[in-house]
């Protein structure tokens, strides 16, 4: 059975992935409570006008489910989004399968498979209680937060798998990011720690780069050559949903301080990103 959360998310806990009733690593498991949690974190991505805006742009059916292997242990804890079908949640035209990150088999490397954006449905793997609010910890409403972009990107067909530079893995994943970002200053402003990349260990630690109080460490989306890339992947995302794009780039600085979006319009109207809002040019920072 399932329970309908909102128009296209639906959540269902009697079973993982893989088919087990217990997530391996659980000694009991109930499924109503687990349905609860996802439905108390969903409420709480819905209360940031980030997580409503990515939340409204989905267009086909979601459901989450149980991560497979249960821990609170912060390193091994993940969570996972997949499509139903592959070719229609990848962007038309691009190859579906990169293989930045995993070796190759000879069919994959020479597969020429590619996507046709007619959009697919989605499957979360993702448990509330492996995120619990403690501090220096990633919060579950925004690991959820995470894997929902990645489901709208599926809902959409606008998954790319295409991979990039600094950090980021996959095209993918920097929208993912750039998002979730957005969506952590909304609830902690000037205390939000942003992500700096799709690290693993690296990326949330106690103590990594607050919004306004050093705003040369955090502003990737800068003036500077070295960042332009970074630019160029923007305008990217803003080419394949501009209705979404739009949306998130009208946030004012009160609800949404940090706002790659909205500084990109008035860089571009001005030329310079200078005076915006707390922060100024980034200087030379190895992160």
């Amino acid at each position: 059975m399932s329970r309908s959360l909102t128009r296209h998310i639906l959540v269902a806990g009697s079973r993982t992935g893989t088919g087990r009733a217990v997530p391996e690593g659980a000694s009991t498991w109930d499924p109503v409570a687990f349905e609860d949690a996802v439905e108390a974190t969903l409420g709480r991505v819905l209360v940031n006008p980030v997580g409503k805006l990515v939340v409204s742009s989905i267009r086909r059916r979601v459901r989450i489910i149980p991560f497979a292997r249960f821990t609170t242990d912060p390193i091994a804890a993940s969570a996972e989004t997949l499509p139903l079908d592959h070719s229609g949640a990848t962007v038309r035209g691009e190859r579906i399968r990169w293989c930045q990150r995993h070796v190759c088999t000879e069919r994959e490397t020479e597969s020429t498979w590619v996507g046709s954006g007619r959009g697919s449905a989605s499957r979360i793997a993702f448990t509330p209680q492996m995120w619990p609010r403690m501090p220096g910890r990633v919060p579950a409403d925004e690991v959820l937060l995470h894997e929902l972009v990645h489901a709208m990107q599926h809902t959409c067909g606008v998954l790319s798998w295409r991979p990039e530079g600094m950090g980021y893995d996959t095209f993918a994943e920097v929208c993912a990011i750039t998002i979730t970002n957005m969506y952590r200053s909304h609830f902690f402003g000037s205390r939000a720690h942003l992500r700096a990349n799709h690290g693993r260990r690296g990326s949330f630690r106690g103590d990594p780069y607050p919004v306004r109080d050093a705003p040369d460490l955090i502003y990737f989306f800068g003036p500077s050559e070295a960042r332009s890339r970074e630019w160029r992947l923007l305008d990217r995302f803003c080419r394949l949903q501009p209705a979404l794009a739009a949306a998130l780039r009208a946030l004012p600085l009160a609800v949404c301080p940090y706002n790659p979006l909205r500084d990109r319009a008035q860089e571009m109207q001005t030329g310079s990103l200078d005076g915006l809002g707390s922060w100024g040019p980034p200087r030379p920072v190895t992160r």
